[in-house]
């Protein structure tokens, strides 16, 4: 089977896919074909070299100073560009008498990083994405197709992000990004063979874009925004690598979870907790109501379950609720979404925190939960908000099952 391996672009957000690219090493899983738009036309090339070390330390000493020589005010990330394609042909008036950001550091980058022997030596296939100007029509620039000395020309064409980057000019042709064509090119993958597409996007909502529902399409999306698109700090990038690591080991890996990532060591123990909580739930909700006027009007009202109300965006699987419980709580607590998590540590230190009266951050739930001990899960049933409120009942419900554990 051929494996096809997609990479969006999005600037600095591209450490993420080097993230990716380590999972896939760790995983031992080769690939046949490699497309790339943008900085995934960057990393791509580095990809089909199979220079991992290179590709790493290229990411480790970036900085801005290695993209333009001098800084541009930024009034919009590049997403707001591809959003409102019809307002380039006025910036372009514009971009003629000041031809955009100076990105001579990046040229020079490009020509360092690229090593055209290994490029061509390699088995395996490439493609990069541009976006020809004005039509906007997407060019895919095939590995097969280009000429020695060429390979720099055709990153930089699918990476000219126009207007912040200069256009870029091919035989008389103006190119600029391929995201304005096709930021996440799943289709040129198959077009150049794929038979599996692994498509690795740089925004969290980009997955509802690109064959979100296909099974030959398997998606790896960031946890969490990785920030702004021409974000160099050493922190930011860091932090998306890593990211794009556990997020890869997640939906390729042993790691589980929904927006946190948790390795398989104390699953059952998690799956024990939320089996304990959901009977716990239904047991309070199915007690007999001593009123024979109120069993009757709960009857008639045919109120829907609370379980069902808090889970019901979810597939209904015990470990989809036991994570959704962990990410709403691990995320009211501000845990970062990069690192992966060992269970065995992690439950009782939650559970502390759970059960803590002084957490500022889990008041709401706090409070939610004395109200639930005064008036009972049925009050609270025809209460219920979706949103914000959905979340501190879920967290009031999982206090209130742990203090009566306690008790």
């Amino acid at each position: 089977m051929k494996l096809g391996i997609a990479l969006a672009g999005g600037g600095s957000k591209g450490s993420y896919e080097i993230g990716v690219w380590k999972a896939l090493r760790e995983l031992g899983m080769g690939y046949d074909i490699v497309t790339g738009t943008s900085i995934g036309a960057v990393n791509g090339a580095l990809m089909v070299m199979g220079d991992y070390a290179r590709a790493e330390n290229l990411w480790n000493t970036i900085t801005a100073q290695d993209i333009m020589r001098d800084g541009m005010d930024l009034k919009h990330d590049m997403d707001y560009y591809f959003e409102n394609r019809d307002q380039l042909l006025t910036v372009a008036k514009n971009f003629a008498a000041s031809r955009g950001a100076d990105i001579t550091p990046y040229k020079e980058r490009i020509a360092k990083e690229l090593d055209e022997e290994a490029f061509f030596a390699s088995p395996v296939d490439y493609a990069a994405v541009a976006a020809k100007f004005p039509t906007l029509q997407g060019v895919e620039a095939r590995k097969a197709d280009m000429e020695p000395g060429t390979v720099a020309q055709w990153i930089l064409a699918s990476s000219s992000c126009f207007p912040v980057f200069p256009m870029c000019e091919i035989d008389g042709q103006s190119y600029i990004d391929g995201g304005y064509a096709d930021n996440l090119p799943v289709t040129t993958a198959f077009r150049l063979g794929a038979e599996q597409v692994i498509a690795v996007a740089l925004k969290p909502e980009a997955e509802e874009k690109y064959f979100p529902y296909h099974p030959l399409v398997t998606h790896i999306t960031p946890s969490r925004p990785l920030g702004p698109f021409l974000d160099f700090s050493r922190d930011i990038l860091d932090s998306n690598f890593r990211l794009g690591y556990t997020d890869a080991m997640k939906v390729l890996g042993p790691y589980f979870g929904e927006s946190y990532a948790f390795r398989p060591a104390g699953k059952e123990k998690l799956l024990e907790a939320a089996r304990g909580y959901l009977l716990f739930l239904l047991r309070r909700e199915l007690s007999h109501n001593e009123s024979a006027v109120q069993a009757m009007l709960d009857r008639v009202k045919g109120d829907v379950p609370l379980t069902d109300k808090l889970f019901s965006e979810d597939r209904g699987d015990l470990l989809t609720v036991a994570c959704k419980g962990l990410d709403v709580l691990m995320t009211a607590l501000d845990y970062p979404h990069e690192d992966a998590y060992d269970l065995n540590q992690l439950l009782p230190e939650l559970r502390e925190k759970l059960l803590s009266d002084a957490l500022p951050e889990l008041k709401g739930a706090r409070d939610r939960c004395a109200q639930l001990q005064r008036d009972g899960l049925r009050g609270q049933i025809a209460q219920f908000m979706p949103g914000k409120d959905a979340n501190e009942l879920l967290l009031a419900t999982w206090r209130l099952y742990l203090k009566e554990q306690e008790a």
